[in-house]
């Protein structure tokens, strides 16, 4: 699965509850307890970059600290570095990699 696919599959959460496994976004792992009928939801951040097609997307959003504009730079964030590291993609994870080097000790 590209990430556009995953894009068009999941909708983006600044507190969802899958991430992926793989780097083909294809093995999903949930990030806390799923409700039945609860929508799935991923964080863009884990497989997009600044460079993404949708940087700079308005964002309809119920988050309280969101700017209501995606950026894409997640991977700079070092509260986001520390959440979802292993559930990005290998493209952001090499990203946060060269940012903090340590970040697999």
């Amino acid at each position: 699965m590209t990430a556009l696919e995953a894009c068009a599959i999941f909708n983006h959460s600044f507190t969802p509850n899958l991430g992926f496994s793989d780097d083909l976004l294809t093995a999903h792992v949930a990030l806390r307890d799923i409700e039945e009928g609860e929508e799935l939801t991923t964080h863009y951040g884990c497989f997009e970059d600044e460079h993404s097609f949708y940087n700079g997307i308005n964002y309809k959003c119920s988050f309280s600290n969101c700017s209501k504009i995606l950026y894409f730079d997640f991977y700079k964030n070092l509260e986001f570095q520390d959440q979802y590291y292993k559930y990005c993609s290998e493209y952001i994870q090499s990203k946060i990699r060269k940012l903090r080097p340590d970040i697999e000790s």
